[in-house]
């Protein structure tokens, strides 16, 4: 995934700056890929990709108490203070994470992922009719990634609530906070690569009046 994305943001460079190759000895770091620097400032952007990146904010601060809270269970144990926070956390990605990347998914994607491969911003493959794939397709897979683990950690701090073998229930509940802190970790870097990188194709390959479209199509949703 990595590979693709810093792919397509070479391709994203203008042809005045020189970005290095990439060797497979030295990879960058997942949230250093060249031409990063190149992104699109906030300030830019049209209203619709500011909204989603507003949502962002809210949700990387709903990350940051969720990560407070399993470090404090780790530590001390589950509570009735964690329990809490816990299920703030499952009412959010509920409430606010799902519908969010529904809209991106209904709304935005589709007319990018075209302008993506109209652009020839997609993976190349030496196999001939090999199907090609653009950061639509990266973000798309993050999405049901992340659903997936949801559920998986979801499950496992219902049950280890459930179980009355103390072993069995830390077995369980360890299990939990790891899948947990790996959910953290895939936000974290699915939202910096739509931040960074998807959301500066999205403004340079689609036209304002499209936004709007968009836009409109979003609130009739509400």
């Amino acid at each position: 995934m990595d590979q693709e994305i810093r792919e397509i943001v070479r391709k994203n460079t203008s042809k005045g700056d020189h970005v290095e190759d990439l060797s497979p000895m030295d990879p960058p770091s997942a949230y250093e890929p060249p031409g990063a620097g190149l992104s699109v400032p906030y300030e830019e952007m049209h209203p619709y990709l500011k909204r989603l990146r507003d949502e962002h904010i809210i949700c990387m601060s709903e990350l940051a108490d969720f990560e407070a809270c399993l470090n404090t269970i780790t530590q001390e144990g589950p509570s009735e203070n964690t329990d809490a926070v816990l299920n703030g956390f499952f009412g959010f990605v509920e409430r606010v994470l799902l519908p969010h990347n529904q809209r991106e998914e209904v709304e935005l994607f589709g007319l990018l992922e075209e302008r993506l491969l109209s652009s020839g911003e997609h993976s190349t493959s030496a196999i001939p009719g090999a199907k090609v794939s653009t950061a639509v397709n990266l973000m798309k897979s993050d999405h049901l990634q992340y659903l997936q683990i949801s559920a998986v950690m979801t499950n496992f701090f219902g049950i280890s609530k459930r179980l009355p073998d103390e072993q069995s229930r830390l077995y369980v509940l360890d299990a939990a906070v790891r899948q947990g802190r790996k959910l953290i970790e895939d936000l974290k870097l699915h939202i910096f690569r739509e931040d960074e990188v998807l959301f500066s194709l999205a403004h340079n390959l689609i036209k304002p009046e499209e936004f709007d479209q968009m836009a409109r199509l979003g609130h009739r949703a509400e």
